[in-house]
């Protein structure tokens, strides 16, 4: 319980750090559909196992960018949320978290801590830190893939992760 509690703090102040470095790394996917435009980036606070715990270094954070191609607020780009803004937010918030999956392989991954980061519409695109935990893939991936099956956002997004080192 007490290595748990550990575990889990250490992933949120890693996450935390993440937001406040999220630029730092380059894409290593992007995409757009009719939308938005979809950047994955490695989050450079935990690219390194090296600088991780003992027995933590399977973790996974990525940063997830959303920005609409008509410079509009997200949730505006939402038609399923129309004129429901707080509804968007809401789904932002809690409910986007189910339609991320880490395609590894024959192994599918779910997001093991999420935050979505509020931007107070200083920004009309929004950022996602998803971190996976890598300890529950069966084989080493060699070509992981970030699947984004959100609705509200458009068709299914698949981005393929270069230059990615995954170690379970």
């Amino acid at each position: 319980m007490k290595r748990k509690r550990y575990l889990m703090s250490w992933v949120l102040i890693t996450t935390l750090l993440a937001c406040q470095t999220e630029k730092a790394s380059a894409p290593i996917s992007s995409t757009q559909n009719e939308r938005c435009t979809f950047r994955v980036r490695r989050s450079s606070e935990t690219a390194d196992a090296s600088n991780k715990p003992a027995g933590e270094a399977h973790l996974l954070t990525l940063s997830l960018e959303i920005d609409p191609l008509d410079g509009n607020d997200l949730t505006e780009a939402m038609p399923a949320f129309s004129g429901q803004r707080e509804a968007a937010i809401h789904y932002l918030s809690f409910r986007f978290k189910d339609a991320v999956r880490l395609v590894a392989g024959r192994d599918t991954l779910e997001v093991a801590v999420f935050h979505f980061e509020r931007s107070f519409d200083l920004k009309p695109g929004r950022t996602f830190h998803l971190t996976f935990d890598l300890s529950g893939l069966n084989e080493t991936p060699t070509a992981p893939f970030l699947v984004v099956d959100a609705p509200p956002l458009g068709e299914k997004i698949v981005l393929k992760l270069t230059n990615l080192q995954m170690n379970r």
